[in-house]
This record gives structure tokens, sequence and C-alpha cells, in this order.
């Protein structure tokens, strides 16, 4: 059985039932769930470290027992930040945060809070474990403006050129900030106005820890026809062993499909991929790069399908590989063999 990255929703659920929707810090009253907007302003907390080198790390503990229930304390984010400071380790030991949960649920009078906690709520509460899970480097940007318009010029003066805003790691339905792209009107009088601004998104590469937590391919493979509906992915005439093409070289285009489970990645993630063809020599001859977006809801399975037709020029017969890369990272190989008929 594969380790558990995250605590189970069930758990989740009953952890906010016992919480009175407030933070377990003695005194403090700050919301989980603010009820007026519905905005996760809490974060789920481990007593002992869910990874190594973290705070209060139990090696000793399997993958269950750290995501259990009994391990988990919800929190707002500036006393999740107390208890896990290097400095404040000592202070906050195991013994005293279980005493603090024990006491926090002894007083909650919650009853049918779970009910209400909704599936969004659920997986917004899951992504705060998922995000400390991962070591990243980041800038926390939420409720950031961002202006790539350009402004209008002075009086007599051209206007100012549009930026580029690029994205990356994360899907347009993921990001919520606001950004201004329309340029500013000139000035009075003979101001040239602003050039409009560019919002691109890219896909981030995937990675060992991703690996680790889950992300592998189902199935890779080739077919006559492929459609998507619905995200499910219809294929005709699947399981290629051989290519029959009339002369060589030639230019060639191939169906290509993959079903990917991405694991423990968090929704609205945006992955950068590439399918690889190499000739029988190793040699490449084309490389296919696009991007996968992630499911926007957390879900127990999370899995995602994708279609590409792969166009390169066929100059020789023989075995050929075709890879699914990310970066580095192989994720699946599969073989087919040209023939040249007659």
């Amino acid at each position: 059985m594969a380790d558990l990255s995250a605590p189970r929703p069930p758990t989740i659920r009953k952890l906010f039932a016992r919480s009175s929707n407030r933070c377990a810090f003695p005194d403090c009253h700050t919301a989980i769930v603010d009820r007026d907007t519905d905005t996760i302003v809490g974060e789920v907390c481990h007593i002992r470290a869910q990874k190594e080198g973290g705070p209060r790390f139990d090696a000793g503990q399997t993958s269950e027992e750290r995501h259990s229930l009994g391990n988990l304390v919800l929190m707002c984010g500036v006393h999740h930040k107390i208890i896990d400071a290097d400095e404040n380790v000592s202070v906050y030991t195991v013994e005293r945060l279980l005493e603090m949960k024990a006491k926090h649920e002894s007083l909650s009078q919650a009853t049918g809070t779970e009910a209400s906690l909704t599936t969004e709520a659920v997986t917004a509460l899951l992504e705060t474990v998922l995000a400390a899970a991962v070591p990243t480097t980041h800038m926390d940007l939420r409720g950031a403006f961002f202006n790539a318009g350009g402004y209008g010029g002075g009086p007599l003066g051209g206007g100012g050129g549009g930026g580029i805003i690029h994205i990356v790691g994360v899907t347009p339905a993921g990001f919520r900030e606001k950004v201004e792209l329309d340029g500013k009107h000139g000035r009075f009088p003979g101001g040239g106005g602003g050039g409009g601004g560019v919002q691109v998104f890219s896909g981030r590469l995937v990675a060992d820890e991703d690996v680790k937590n889950g992300v592998h391919v189902d199935g890779f493979f080739f077919a006559n026809s492929l459609e998507m509906t619905n995200g499910l992915l219809y294929a005709l005439g699947a399981g290629w062993e051989t290519l029959t093409v009339a002369t060589l070289p030639q230019d060639i285009g191939i169906n290509v499909a993959g079903i990917i489970d991405t694991g423990a990645v968090l929704p609205n993630t945006l992955l950068a991929l590439a399918i690889v063809a190499e000739d029988p020599a190793g040699n490449l001859a084309a490389s296919d790069s696009f991007d996968l977006g992630v499911a926007e809801v957390m879900r127990p399975i999370m899995r995602q399908c994708f279609r590409r037709n792969v166009r390169f020029q066929l100059a020789q017969s023989g075995v050929w590989a075709f890879t699914l890369r990310s970066g580095d990272i192989e994720l699946a190989r599969t073989r087919l063999e040209f023939k040249v008929n007659g």
C-alpha cells in the first residue's frame, strides 16, 4: 500500500467538527473558516511533523499515523508559524501540543459543524497540508494587484509599452489575483496612450518530490483516433506495435495519448510536459511540449488525461522510442516499429 501523503477528507471534517471553528492556540479566537465569505483562514497543523527534518518529527510513525486525527490540530496561520519556528520547538513540544489539542476539543460545543463544511473548504484545508509538504521558494501574493498595462505619455509624449506578466505553475482558474492589462490613456495634449499588457501562463516542471507523492503514468500509447469529452479519453484503434509507411523519408503525424495520476500535486497546478521521439540510433527527432492542468478540486484519486498529435520527419525504419518527460524526469516510455512497405 502506498504511503498516505495527506489527511483523508473525512479526517479533515472530523477535525473541523471538533474545533468550534476557531484556532486551537490558547485564547486565540481566530476563525478557521470565515463564515461571511467562506474564506479559509486557518491551517491544518501536524503535531509530529509530516516530513523528516520538520518540527517534532517522529521516524517511528507510519504515514497513516502522521495524517491521523490524533496528530492534527487546526490553528490560524500566525500560531502555526509560532509553534513550528525552530526557536520555539523546545517550548511547543509534542506533549504540550497534545494537551493544547485535548483542552481545545473538550471545550468544543460544535454539533453539526461537520455537515456545514463544504467540499471546497475541505480541499482548501488540505491544500495547507500539501503546500507545507513540498519545499518551495515562493512569495505570498494573495490580495496583490498586478499592472501590466503601459501608462499614457505626458503632454506631447509617447505612451509606454505594455508589459508581460508570466505566471508559472498555476492554471488561469487557480490564479485569482487582480491583473490590469489595459493601457492608460494619454494625458492632454498630445500624449500617446499606453500599450496593453499580456498575461501568460506556463507549466512548472514535475519535481522528484511530486513523484514521491504519487505522480505516475497509468497509460501512454498510440491510437488511430482520440477524443476528449468531459475529462474522459476515448481511443479507437490503440495498442500499436508497428506502423508501415510507403516511402522514406516522409513527414508523419502520430496520435499519442496518456493518463496521469497527479497524486498530491495541488489543485489548479499547471505541469510542463513533453513527448520526445528518438530514432533507432537515439537521435532526437521531435519534442512536443505542452502543459497539463491539475483538477480544480482535490479528490481521493486525481487523474488527468491528454491527447497530442506529434509531428516529425520519419527518416529511417526500425524501432523508435517515445518518452513522456518533464525536464530531466522520465515519466513513461513506449516504443513503435516503423516499416517500409515492400
